[in-house]
């Protein structure tokens, strides 16, 4: 595309599409420009009794495509039980035989290079209790978890997404059995064995240089006695708008160039 896409002039026994153009006017040479210029001299020619313009003027411009955060941000609780506010609360989250818990992660992420990357770490000073996914450089996610003195449990997807794509991850985990679900990119996969994790105190970091979240970040817990009715049940959710520092929303755009 240019702007002598409707002009072709005869040159060389064939007719061709200029590359520049000068015209006659008032005894000298007027420059119309290259083919790729931002020039807006018109060049009108005599049709069907009219003139009409027959050079096309460049018209750039900016599309916007998705919004998004990036770099790892850390989650502190504000107003914890208001949906809309910080996730992941920081002081209450315990796990005893008497007491479980449902938790869900939900997150809409991209990852700019194929190398491990954070997605979410949740770990406490002495790093005896955590909970840690990371979307790892062969493109699986690897869900690792770990409760006081127990075993390392660690969940890795059947399929891989690799950088330069935006994919939806939903990881569960039901309150009665505590085995992790992740689904990625659609496709399931599960774990074999019960996955105990979280305690108090805990921090919790958000993504990485080069992991990208668009949407809403959410985190959802729920404390259940298996035989009574609900002791509580408690939102954790991170509404990415509300996000300021450090990580701060990026507006995605592309340039458009068109000629009218």
């Amino acid at each position: 595309m240019g702007r002598y896409d409707k002009i072709r002039v005869f040159k060389d026994g064939s007719w061709k599409q200029p590359s520049r153009i000068y015209v006659r006017k008032n005894g000298s040479w007027l420059d119309l420009g290259t083919n790729d210029s931002n020039i807006t001299t018109p060049l009108n020619v005599r049709k069907n009794g009219a003139f009409v313009r027959v050079t096309l003027n460049k018209n750039v411009y900016n599309v916007n495509g998705d919004s998004y955060v990036k770099n790892q941000f850390k989650l502190d609780p504000t107003n914890y039980n208001t949906r809309g506010d910080w996730c992941l609360y920081q002081g209450t989250l315990s796990y005893d035989t008497s007491k479980y818990g449902a938790l869900y992660l939900r997150a809409w992420i991209y990852k700019e290079q194929n190398v491990d990357a954070n997605i979410f770490y949740s770990y406490n000073s002495s790093v005896t209790d955590y909970l840690k996914i990371t979307w790892r450089a062969d493109g699986k996610i690897e869900v690792l978890t770990k409760y006081k003195e127990g075993s390392v449990y660690s969940v890795v997807t059947s399929n891989a997404v690799y950088a330069g794509n935006w994919v939806y991850l939903n990881i569960e985990w039901p309150w009665d059995t505590f085995i992790t679900n992740i689904y990625f990119n659609g496709v399931h996969t599960q774990s074999t064995a019960n996955a105990q994790f979280l305690s108090v105190n805990m921090d919790n970091l958000v993504g990485d240089s080069v992991i990208r979240f668009k949407d809403n970040f959410s985190i959802n817990l729920y404390n259940y006695r298996p035989t009574d009715a609900p002791i509580a049940q408690s939102w954790y959710y991170t509404d990415l708008t509300k996000l300021t520092t450090p990580a701060q929303f990026i507006q995605e755009t592309t340039q458009v160039t068109e000629w009218i």
